[in-house]
This record gives structure tokens, sequence and C-alpha cells, in this order.
């Protein structure tokens, strides 16, 4: 559990200073954010899963021990459930799959369509029709 409230589950890997074995802090290994929430059938609660740092393609995270609160064994069926998720194949393809529903790619979108919609749009919330100002444009005095 992190200080900020997060239920983290990974292979975890305590880090300590060699000379005097002062705990420093931690080594994650394929972490994943976990979230209880309320089954909607009304009995129990799920355990949703995401990746911990979802825009990021490292699998290897450093924490220093003061961002840890507690650490602890998982139940064993959340535990077997981890450990399939991070087989390497299934840990593979399941990361393919989240990075996809990421639409990173700008190459393909028209950019100047996009602004000029977003400040079309941001006129008639503003209930402001000016056209939009050019380059060089000086201002009405």
């Amino acid at each position: 559990m992190l200080r900020t409230g997060e239920e983290v589950i990974s292979t975890v890997q305590e880090i300590v200073e060699p000379e005097t074995d002062k705990p420093l802090g931690y080594r994650l290994n394929k972490p994943f954010r976990l979230e209880i929430v309320d089954s909607q059938t009304g009995q129990g609660y799920q355990i949703e899963w995401f990746p911990w740092a979802p825009l990021s393609k490292d699998r290897d995270y450093f924490l220093p021990g003061s961002h840890v609160v507690t650490v602890y064994n998982p139940l064993d069926a959340l535990a077997t459930q981890y450990l399939s998720a991070v087989d390497e194949d299934r840990y593979n393809e399941n990361f393919k799959k989240h990075e996809e529903r990421f639409n990173l790619s700008y190459e393909e979108q028209d950019l100047e369509s996009m602004f000029s919609e977003a400040e079309k749009i941001m006129n008639e919330e503003d209930g402001n029709a000016t056209p939009p100002t050019e380059v060089g444009d000086l201002p009405d005095n």
C-alpha cells in the first residue's frame, strides 16, 4: 500500500544499503494497481486491475521507502491471478493490447482541423462568436 492510498500488487524486492543494511526502498516488477469495487450484482466485491504506470513501457520501478505505507502478502487467489497475468507471453500480449487503447499517433490526424474545431467549440461555450485571430492581427482599439 502506497502513501497515495493505492493498493499495488507486484513482485517486490527490498533495496538495502549494503554496508548498514538500512532499508532504502523497493524495486517493483510488473506492478498493477488494484481497486476494490462493489459488484453490480450485489454479491460482494470485485477487483479491477490496471497497469500501475499506464503510460510507461518500463517493467521495473524503484520507490523510496517513504512512499510505501506497508508491504504484505496478498490473498492466495489474488497471488495466483497476478502470477498468471505476469507470465511473460501473457504479459506481453496484454501490454500490447493496453498500448493500442491509447491513440498516441498524431500522424494520421489532421491537427489543424482538430484545433480549429476545438477553438470553435470554445467560442460557442464562451458566447463569443468572434473569428479566431491570426498571427500578426492587431487588437481592436
